[in-house]
């Protein structure tokens, strides 16, 4: 029943589908009753395509159509029949398809080729394929095999194929020793064919074998027409493999062979002229086809040295320096040339004398000689003499001989200069270099330059000494010390006076300190003095500013604790601006003063700015702003101290702590009780002295600075804070030193009750006020 069920069901199918097709046959052959346009296909299309129901690529000419995914075939297909290789400007062309799409599509297929392990690429606007690599493998190998020199030049190569060097490299680099047979020269950028390099190596091995004289690479190479990097490594192998009995010098194409028979001829002659003059000079080795001397005899010849620019027999060494001591322990002189050979030059005397007393006193019969071309090079050192003008040794006694006759023409000189100038009445003494630093980079460093160099204008008047010239001074040696060197320790006469000249020039770097040294004595001194007057300049300022900073504190405490009147509190504050103010900024303007070349008024109190007028404006206005006014705080004085000090070069201020201020109150607390203890009995001088100090005693207050005419108004303040014995000694101490002093003001004498008064006050006010100890 189920199949006939099934066969029912599928004759009802085959009837619908055959009633659908002679439905669809009816229509085709029924005519057109709406056709469309080719314009209105084409909108429709486009229609579509804008509203991304379809995805469709137009061609060039707009008539005809294709999706991406078959625009990606064609591409492919197209690089399939161009052999690999194919310009990305001409698949437009070939494919009626515009040049971003084509681009577009290229993209996808170059990704498309890289996921799969892919063998296209794209290389100057081409896209190619491995296989084509594969095929310019080919036509290389061909075009080796029928080379006639059996070689190809790779940029050649990439020139002919229009591909990069780079790639071309890497494309040989990749089949060669499969489909290309033969060797790439890296350095030289050429491939050779096996047969060739077989061939070459065959006409090397039998030239370099035939050679019996030393020949270059390069050479032999251009004789053969050969490469000289095959001919080197022709070399190379045959002297592993033995083949070749020889030795090699130098590097790349300058490599030059040299046979052993050849070798063993040169040697020979070498030993010969060595052995019968002593020496052997580097030109002649050189002449003999060494490339290295120095480092070819001392292989070669175990028993000689280098020496210089030569090799020498340490035979003629040891002579050399037997000679040279003699001539220094007989305190004379020796010319150099006259125990050398006559071929050699002033170098070459010099690097013999190098050599020989470089290496320690050890001579060539004890010890072999150290053979280093390092020994030549060290400095020369000869105990008991030095070398002058490069052939002659002369002893120290004879050279300091010479520079005693110049410190004797020295002290002449200066003392005639140093007359001449004092008859004169030069003023000041400033060093060249002070007068170009006058003008020049800057005015700290011109300070700092005529703080050192600069002596006092008042105390000073000499100036630097000179040093003679060389021409003078070999006249000065010829006519104050020729008689040593008429001959030498061999008895050879002196032929010429450049031996003086050597001495002078050996002496140049002493001459003008011998000749500036009484001058500079004289500086010294100045100099000294300069550094200890600034020295005290900085402690007085710094010393200064601290106290008036300290005494400032103490002041506001004070009117702050006691709330005096506008009278005490103006006679204390013009005391500390007449003892301490005035005292720093008329310091501090004499120095600058100094330093900008003005003089200073003589009076230690003066006005700043008269004095002020002749310096520079900016100067000036530093200068005067010092200067504040009695309504101003002196607190205001201490911030364009702070403001102007290193414009000034002055000295700089440490504002004062906690700690500080305990330290200065302990320190005038002790100088007070030293001052009151040295004054032997000066009551007047003492009363001023004892009320700061009691004030200061009581509940550990700071000392004060408080004039004389301010201690009746003071004490009175004060007089509650001070215990009540203190507070009466001292008032009975101030009413006699009153007394005393209207006895002086009338001219009168004190009377014996007036003295014994004071000095009995003034004992019980010390007693009561002094620490015991």
């Amino acid at each position: 029943i189920l199949y006939v069920n099934i066969v029912i069901l599928n004759l009802i199918q085959m009837d619908e589908i055959l009633a659908l097709q002679r439905q669809l046959a009816a229509v085709q052959l029924q005519g057109s009753v709406s056709a469309l346009s080719e314009r209105n296909c084409i909108e429709i299309v486009s229609k579509l395509k804008d509203t991304g129901k379809i995805d469709v690529i137009f061609t060039q000419s707009g008539k005809e159509y294709l999706t991406p995914e078959k625009l990606v075939e064609e591409i492919e297909d197209e690089i399939v029949t161009r052999a690999g290789r194919v310009n990305v400007i001409d698949l437009p062309l070939a494919l009626n398809v515009d040049l971003h799409h084509v681009e577009a599509a290229l993209g996808k297929v170059l990704e498309k080729d890289a996921d799969s392990q892919g063998a296209l690429r794209l290389v100057r606007g081409e896209v190619l394929a491995d296989y084509y690599f594969e095929s310019v493998a080919e036509e290389i190998a061909d075009a080796l095999h029928e080379s006639s020199t059996g070689s190809l030049v790779i940029s050649d190569l990439a020139t002919k194929f229009n591909l990069p060097v780079d790639l071309m490299v890497r494309t040989i680099d990749l089949y060669l020793g499969s489909i290309i047979r033969g060797k790439k020269e890296d350095g030289a950028g050429i491939l050779y064919a096996d047969a060739f390099i077989t061939r070459a190596r065959g006409r090397a091995f039998g030239a370099l074998v035939a050679v019996t004289i030393p020949i270059v690479v390069g050479d032999l190479a251009k004789s053969l027409s050969l490469k000289p990097s095959l001919i080197l490594e022709t070399l190379e192998s045959m002297m592993n493999n033995q083949d070749l009995d020889g030795a090699v010098e130098g590097r790349g194409e300058r490599t030059t062979f040299i046979p052993a028979v050849y070798e063993r001829a040169r040697l020979n002659s070498i030993k010969a002229f060595q052995e019968s003059n002593g020496y052997i000079d580097f030109d002649r080795v050189k002449s003999m086809g060494v490339a290295d001397p120095a480092v070819y005899l001392n292989q070669n010849l175990p028993d000689g040295c280098v020496v210089g620019t030569s090799f020498v027999n340490p035979r003629l060494v040891d002579q050399f320096k037997e000679s040279c001591l003699s001539a220094i322990d007989a305190g004379s002189w020796l010319d150099l040339t006259n125990i050398t050979p006559p071929q050699w030059d002033e170098l070459g005397i010099k690097s013999l004398l190098k050599f020989a007393f470089a290496v320690g006193g050890e001579t060539a019969t004890t010890k072999r000689l150290k053979k280093t071309i390092s020994a030549v090079s060290a400095e020369i050192f000869v105990e008991g003499g030095q070398l002058v003008s490069d052939r002659y040794l002369v002893c120290n006694p004879l050279i300091e001989r010479c520079l005693d006759t110049f410190k004797e023409h020295a002290r002449s000189s200066a003392r005639d200069i140093v007359q001449r100038v004092s008859q004169a009445g030069v003023g000041t003494m400033v060093s060249e270099d002070a007068k170009k630093e006058k003008g020049g980079r800057g005015k700290k460093k011109k300070v700092q330059q005529l703080k050192e160099q600069t002596a006092s204008v008042d105390d000073f008047a000499k100036p630097r000494c000179y040093h003679p010239s060389t021409e003078d001074s070999v006249a000065i040696l010829i006519a104050h010390c020729a008689k040593p060197f008429i001959y030498d320790n061999t008895g050879s006469p002196r032929l010429e006076d450049d031996i003086f000249e050597g001495i002078v020039g050996l002496l140049a770097n002493r001459l003008p300190e011998v000749y500036t040294e009484a001058i500079d004595e004289l500086r010294k001194e100045e100099q000294l003095r300069a550094r200890q007057e600034e020295d005290s300049f900085h402690r007085e300022i710094a010393g200064s500013l601290a106290q008036l900073e300290f005494y400032l504190g103490s002041l506001g405490s004070f009117i702050e604790e006691m709330a005096p009147d506008n009278e005490l509190c103006k006679l204390l504050e013009i005391h500390l601006r007449k003892t301490l103010l005035t005292p720093i900024v008329c310091r501090a303007v004499r120095r600058v003063l100094v330093l900008n070349g003005i003089d200073p008024p003589q009076e230690d109190s003066f006005h700043v700015a008269s004095a002020a007028k002749g310096l520079p404006v900016s100067v000036k206005e530093r200068i005067n702003s010092l200067v504040i006014e009695d309504s101003c705080s002196m607190l205001v004085f201490l911030e364009r101290y702070d403001n102007v000090q290193e414009a000034l070069d002055l000295p700089e201020r440490f504002p004062l702590d906690k700690k500080k201020e305990r330290a200065m109150n302990q320190a005038l607390l002790a100088e007070i009780q030293e001052r009151i203890v040295a004054s032997e009995g000066d009551a007047v001088g003492c009363l001023p002295l004892l009320v700061i100090l009691a004030y200061a005693q009581t509940r550990a207050r700071r000392v004060m600075s408080i004039p004389a005419r301010a201690i009746p108004s003071f004490l009175n303040l004060v007089s509650p804070l001070l215990v009540s014995e203190v507070s009466a000694a001292l008032r009975d101490l101030q009413e006699s030193v009153v007394r005393v002093l209207e006895d002086r003001a009338s001219g009168r004498e004190s009377t014996a009750e007036s003295i014994q008064s004071i000095t009995g006050n003034f004992e019980r006010a010390r007693a009561l006020i002094l620490p015991s100890s």
